[in-house]
């Protein structure tokens, strides 16, 4: 609906079709003064203009309605002002410059800290990890779940760029707002599935409109391994069972789809590193972080 929406103000074509969407563009040409574009779900709306607004034949007014996750659109926004857009206004209203072309041949990349978020966790619940070229400081809110790991009395070692996170024997419950970092959510519910206590995940209502709908989808993950949950606005109350798989029969497989959402499949894996006896579908789902 949004993508849609914001290519027909374009002035391209689309049509959705049952397994496919067909775009007929004619290069962007706005219909009017203002482009709108909706971001209640997704932020990914308003960056995917950015990414593509490089030599414009006029100027373009863009009005952002709402915004889910707005540390992400600021990490696009510095992405394209490094590359050299020039990008006039804050806040919901924006002009993009015309004929802007890019003047940097190359430039660092930070790791994915949602993705390196999923090996972290799998460390804290049997093993060791060590994450090397980990950003000092990141415009990525999901960095902040080292944070939510130390917090949580997990085992966690900072040497300048590289930072090693190792098995934790006893993990305590967490509180946290996820408004700004939704894709911690499934990982992170799993962590608090196998801590001492009762835990809160909320503020993140756009996780229903991810690749799946999270929300239930990770409460439907934690129900098969006998955890209770209790739904609050935009997540989860989990109450904690660290001793879980002492009364889970090893010998039985428990199915479950990942819906093929590579963030379920990584919440999934930390309950089978935990020794649950998930049987996950779609295991290469996880292509879409880890390639191969």
């Amino acid at each position: 609906e949004e993508l849609a929406g914001l290519l027909g103000q374009l002035s391209c074509e689309v049509r959705f079709e049952s397994s496919r969407m067909t775009i007929r563009s004619w290069g962007f040409k706005p219909q009017g003064d203002m482009l709108y574009v909706k971001s209640e779900r997704s932020s990914q709306f308003a960056s995917s203009l950015l990414l593509n607004a490089w030599n414009l034949e006029r100027p373009v007014f863009v009005v952002l309605r709402g915004m889910s996750t707005p540390a992400y659109f600021s990490m696009t926004r510095n992405f394209v002002e490094y590359l050299g857009m020039k990008i006039e206004g804050l806040g919901p209203e924006l002009q993009l410059l015309k004929w802007q072309v890019v003047t940097k041949s190359g430039m660092i990349i930070e790791p994915d800290l949602s993705s390196a978020f999923s090996l972290a966790a799998c460390a804290v619940v049997d093993g060791s990890a060590t994450i090397l070229n980990f950003p000092m400081k990141s415009l990525q809110p999901d960095a902040v779940f080292v944070e939510h790991l130390q917090a949580m009395g997990a085992s966690v070692r900072r040497t300048d760029d590289k930072i090693t996170f190792e098995k934790t024997e006893k993990l305590k419950p967490l509180n946290a707002n996820l408004k700004n970092q939704p894709d911690l959510f499934p990982v992170l519910a799993a962590l608090c599935a196998l801590a001492d206590g009762t835990s809160v995940l909320n503020g993140a209502e756009q996780l229903q409109f991810k690749e799946s709908n999270r929300l239930e989808k990770v409460q439907e993950l934690l129900t098969l391994c006998g955890i209770v949950t209790r739904p609050v606005p935009g997540g989860l109350e989990i109450d904690g069972q660290p001793d879980l798989t002492r009364r889970v029969p090893k010998k039985y497989g428990v199915p479950f789809s990942v819906d093929q959402d590579h963030r379920m499949a990584m919440a999934a894996a930390v309950l089978m590193k935990a020794g649950y006896p998930l049987q996950v579908d779609d295991r290469e789902v996880v292509n879409k972080s880890f390639p191969g």
